[in-house]
């Protein structure tokens, strides 16, 4: 059995983010500004990997405060009862070159469903200054509605304001963690 690595995230590189249709023309982009996440895999083999990142929920940024305020709420996220949202997963398959599938469980305002996300690898290297990185975009497509995100208005044209497809986007960056001797 190879030794287990862990890995952190880069945050300066790293972004977890989404994409929603809005007014069914555009999109809106945003993300999650704070995070913390726990990461390891036997050797430097991601198909073994153990992860589970908590989001804090108020930590939602779209570039716009009205919005966010409003995405923080009640027909939302409720960040004031539903502090985190939580992923875990150690499901990690190859599927073709450099593609992977990860299924894992998303938590969502205490609901918990599996979903399925596309990790295209960047791939690995050693930088100048001796440490071990590794890149992936993270994608995939989620219904907000299996969360109880349901807030939306409908439109003249029977649209909606909010689409209820949900485009996970993530960029990772990870570090090889290296133990402290004392």
């Amino acid at each position: 059995m190879q030794p287990v690595t862990k890995w952190k995230i880069e945050k300066v590189h790293s972004t977890i983010g989404f994409i929603v249709k809005h007014l069914m023309v555009s999109n809106i982009k945003g993300e999650f500004k704070e995070y913390e996440a726990s990461i390891s895999t036997n050797g430097e083999d991601f198909l073994n990997v153990e992860m589970n990142v908590l989001i804090n929920s108020a930590s939602i940024s779209t570039g716009d405060a009205a919005r966010d305020a409003h995405l923080k709420g009640e027909g939302f996220f409720h960040v004031k009862k539903f502090k985190t949202i939580n992923f875990s997963g150690s499901d990690f398959k190859n599927i073709r070159d450099d593609m992977y599938l990860l299924n894992g469980n998303l938590t969502i305002k205490d609901i918990t469903r599996q979903i399925a996300l596309t990790v295209e690898s960047g791939g690995m290297i050693k930088t100048p200054q001796g440490d071990k990185r590794a890149y992936f975009l993270v994608t995939g497509k989620i219904s907000r509605k299996d969360w109880g995100l349901t807030w939306s208005t409908l439109m003249e044209n029977g649209g909606v304001i909010v689409a209820d497809e949900i485009l996970v986007n993530c960029e990772i960056e990870l570090i090889e963690e290296l133990e402290q001797i004392h």
